[in-house]
């Protein structure tokens, strides 16, 4: 009996310590989101819709999505998407997608080429403005808010775009999807 005790009040100190340090984790990553929520000082920026900005290196002209929902699905239609055309640049350039007004995205889907020319982009910044607040994510902490498809691969500060052969077929379609942590950032919009 004693045993017993001395085991289930063992297994309650491990999962006890489990939990907080995924508290923990919680707490630290909420401090992190918190100090990339900025309020907006200039009343010119103020915006009534979401604006999403991205602040990137494209070298070939393309025209870049950007799909959302306003549910949790992961279902993106012809109906939610903003197409932006993005001209070939050696130098970062602002790429903006202006929401229609009373939309309150969840997710995000970036689709960033049709033009297989399209080699590599270097993403210096991505910013979510609304009303009087923004969320400016710096190039050091996208990897943990925006995720790459099969399409895309990370080589340092550089995203290179690659097409994929399947049955003969040679495919294209690199995009970027938000990351869990992303979706709760939004949350504090």
């Amino acid at each position: 009996m004693k045993l017993i005790c001395i085991t289930v009040v063992m297994v309650l100190s491990i999962l006890s310590c489990n939990n907080s340090k995924k508290n923990t984790e919680r707490i630290d990553e909420f401090k992190k989101a918190k100090k990339l929520l900025i309020p907006i000082k200039n009343k010119e920026n103020f915006t009534d819709n979401f604006q999403v900005e991205i602040i990137a290196k494209v070298k070939s002209s393309d025209n870049f999505q950007l799909f959302y929902t306003e549910n949790y699905m992961l279902q993106y239609s012809d109906q939610n998407k903003i197409t932006t055309y993005v001209e070939g640049k050696d130098s970062f350039q602002s790429i903006i997608f202006n929401l229609p007004k009373h939309v309150y995205p969840e997710r995000y889907r970036f689709d960033v080429g049709s033009n297989r020319q399209l080699k590599e982009i270097e993403i210096k910044s991505l910013t979510i403005r609304i009303d009087q607040e923004q969320i400016v994510i710096p190039q050091e902490f996208l990897s943990d808010y925006i995720v790459p498809n099969n399409y895309i691969n990370q080589e340092g500060k550089v995203y290179k775009l690659r097409t994929i052969e399947k049955n003969g077929e040679i495919y294209y379609d690199p995009f970027f999807t938000c990351s869990p942590k992303f979706i709760r950032l939004l949350e504090l919009l």
